[in-house]
């Protein structure tokens, strides 16, 4: 019973450990690089949401700063596994765990392929998502990178 105790709050404590998860929201605006067509200020007004669901399961929602839903970026689902999988828009995504900080998403469409580096910060307070690559759906030339600030 001890045991199975232990074991349970240590997988707890390595779910709250995760640098990924929380709330995060734009930062820096003004040191932001964004390509032609790459939305920015509509970046600058989300709030992103990562939830761990189960070990390298996460939930994503996307919502403006007061909370309403995005249409364009509905909740999802994902697994950080290394696998490729079908997406939206018939494109493939692969989510990987880089180093205990640094995630990857590779993502492939008919008109390209886009990689987005997140990285965390040591302090787990400020994240760094760098995207570089042709748009998989649209075919735009992107190299940008945003900056965000861990709200919750």
């Amino acid at each position: 019973m001890k045991i199975a105790i232990i074991l349970a709050l240590a997988a707890a404590l390595s779910f709250a450990a995760d640098p990924f998860v929380g709330t995060w929201k734009a930062a820096q605006p003004d040191k932001w690089k964004i390509s032609p067509g790459g939305k920015a200020e509509e970046r600058k007004s989300l709030l992103v949401t990562t939830e761990l669901i189960s070990k390298n399961k996460y939930r994503e929602t996307t919502t403006t700063l007061n909370g309403s839903p995005v249409d364009d970026h509905p909740p999802f689902t994902y697994v950080r596994d290394g696998k490729e999988r079908r997406s939206i828009n018939n494109t493939t995504v692969k989510y990987e765990l880089m180093e205990e900080r640094h995630g990857r998403a590779t993502i492939k469409g008919e008109k390209g392929t886009v990689v987005d580096d997140l990285i965390v910060s040591p302090d787990g307070k400020t994240a760094t998502v760098t995207r570089k690559g042709t748009g998989p759906t649209t075919g735009r030339q992107i190299d940008e990178q945003f900056f965000y600030e861990r709200i919750k």
